[in-house]
């Protein structure tokens, strides 16, 4: 799997909700199609959401952000963070909920095989945050105001359509959307 950063995006009201996708959290395994722990990622917020406080003032802004690690380590020891862009303009930043990076998966060609967390969309619904995660197959409701998060579903594998001429006989589902539509959840595969 490639790294990756920000994967999802949603706003309520002047609150900005980013889902951080896989990141470095693993690294290839020894054996083809093999994933194995990092012991030194690159952030301590991998697989996480992360919600920014936003003021009238970064509307007129045009200046970036850029997330230090000093802002991150701040984040780590005191729950929260404040980044400034070049002109003084100031966010804050929180860690809404930080989801494993890896769950272990045996493989009989590789024991330390894991298989990486990817959060990868998001949709709002009040206090609630809908999350899929593309690498776990799985979908998260969490608590935005206490980081409180479960499973509300998990999806098998399915049976792979191309079998026995291209690929396993089973497939993983690979959810990487959410939206609300009404009062229904769809997931996108």
């Amino acid at each position: 799997m490639d790294p990756s950063g920000p994967s999802g995006l949603a706003l309520r009201g002047r609150t900005l909700f980013i889902v951080i996708g896989a990141g470095d959290g693993t690294l290839p395994g020894p054996v083809p199609a093999t994933e194995m722990i990092n012991p030194n990622p690159s952030s301590p917020f991998l697989s996480s959401v992360l919600k920014f406080r936003l003021s009238p003032q970064v509307e007129d802004s045009t200046q970036g952000f850029t997330l230090t690690l000093a802002n991150q380590n701040a984040l780590l020891t005191n729950g929260f963070s404040r980044i400034a862009d070049a002109a003084g303009n100031e966010l804050t930043l929180e860690a809404v909920t930080n989801f494993r990076n890896y769950t272990y998966d045996p493989r009989p060609n590789f024991a330390g095989n894991v298989r990486a967390s990817n959060p990868f969309g998001i949709a709002v619904n009040g206090k609630t945050l809908y999350i899929v995660d593309a690498s776990q197959n799985e979908v998260w409701a969490v608590d935005s105001d206490t980081g409180e998060k479960r499973s509300i579903i998990a999806f098998g594998p399915k049976a792979n359509p191309l079998f026995p001429t291209l690929g396993p006989p089973f497939i993983d589902v690979v959810p990487d959307s959410v939206r609300l539509i009404g009062k229904s959840l769809w997931c996108r595969f």
